[in-house]
């Protein structure tokens, strides 16, 4: 039977779990999430754009990170470069604070994932590595909504959208040259309906709903008035 393991790295590193990923697997470093200003992409299942998230391996000596494992320095180099660095230690991440978990690993070094995935050790010692993809579109929705990652910029989504609409164009010269119910024409309905949707959509934000107008009250119709006939007087 399968096992998994794992557990949270929050303040002080620490292992725990039945089992271990064994030394055949190659080791994963620690590692925090950054966001380049250009890296999105617009998510069907969200209906928004979100941020890409890239990761920053913390290998000593590389990078910015120092011997003794401090990437304070790969921060500042990082922000400079115009990424957006999410500490694991920020307390604005909430329940998503520390979000790199450290494995029981049976070689040397660290096996490190993310909160969001899980490693699943055979009994033949191979590993499978999965992720919750839903719990990872939430986070990065998070990012944006908390105010942590800036939303996108107009201008770089109009960017973003030209590289879809070259996408766009090709699968239409593919389709135009394909049999009428071929794959080509399903997979260019498929696309130009996402990118239809790209185009509308938008980062995602915070801020509720405008509420529906109040319908305007109708005014009872008037009464038109009589007129009373002069009464005839009779000398």
């Amino acid at each position: 039977m399968a096992a998994i393991v794992g557990k949270r790295v929050e303040t002080r590193p620490s292992q725990v779990g039945g089992g271990a990923v064994p030394a055949t697997t190659k080791a994963r470093p620690s590692f925090f999430f950054m966001v380049s200003a250009k890296g999105w992409d617009y998510d069907a299942g969200s209906g928004h754009w979100l941020p890409n998230i890239k990761r920053h391996y913390i290998d000593p000596g590389a990078n910015g990170i120092t011997r003794d494992m401090n990437p304070a320095q790969a921060y500042t180099e990082r922000e400079q470069r115009g990424y957006t660095v999410i500490r694991p230690d920020d307390a604005r991440l909430g329940d998503y604070r520390f979000y790199v978990q450290k494995l029981p690993y049976a070689g040397n070094g660290v096996f490190c994932l993310s909160i969001f995935e899980s490693a699943e050790v055979m009994p033949d010692g191979e590993v499978f590595i999965a992720r919750d993809d839903d719990a990872w579109r939430a986070f990065r929705v998070f990012l944006v909504t908390s105010g942590i990652v800036p939303p996108l910029d107009p201008r770089r989504k109009r960017v973003l959208l030209g590289t879809k609409t070259k996408t766009l164009q090709r699968k239409e010269t593919l389709a135009a040259n394909a049999l009428e119910g071929s794959a080509a024409h399903r997979r260019l309905g498929e696309f130009r309906a996402l990118y239809d949707a790209a185009a509308l959509a938008g980062p995602p934000t915070n801020k509720p709903p405008k509420p529906a107008p109040k319908p305007k009250a109708t005014r009872k119709p008037r009464r038109a008035k009589t007129a009373h006939p002069t009464p005839e007087v009779t000398l």
